[in-house]
């Protein structure tokens, strides 16, 4: 091999490690990111008893189609366990 070969594949060799460092740092960084939610606070939009021992964080869009058929059977479950559960919405 001359130079340029062997410059051409260490680089590469290089380039491969940085991405593969970035995807495992990000790939981590998320998994630690998605067990962390915020406390429900008097800020939030909250249906049904805020002190309930059940709380529903939905995290939602306007504009979901999906969001909209699930909010009746939400609406179902705030009211057919009264006191028992609060349905916490947050805007995507």
């Amino acid at each position: 091999m001359n130079n340029n070969s062997t410059t051409a594949v260490i680089l590469r060799v290089i380039a491969t490690l940085l991405v593969a460092g970035a995807l495992a740092a990000g790939a981590a960084g998320a998994a630690e990111r998605a067990g962390v939610i915020r406390p429900v606070t008097d800020r939030d939009h909250v249906r049904g008893d805020p002190q309930a021992p059940v709380k529903i964080v939905e995290f939602s869009d306007t504009e979901c189609p999906l969001c909209k058929r699930q909010h009746p059977t939400l609406q179902r479950l705030v009211q057919d366990y009264q006191g028992m559960v609060a349905w916490v919405y947050r805007h995507r």
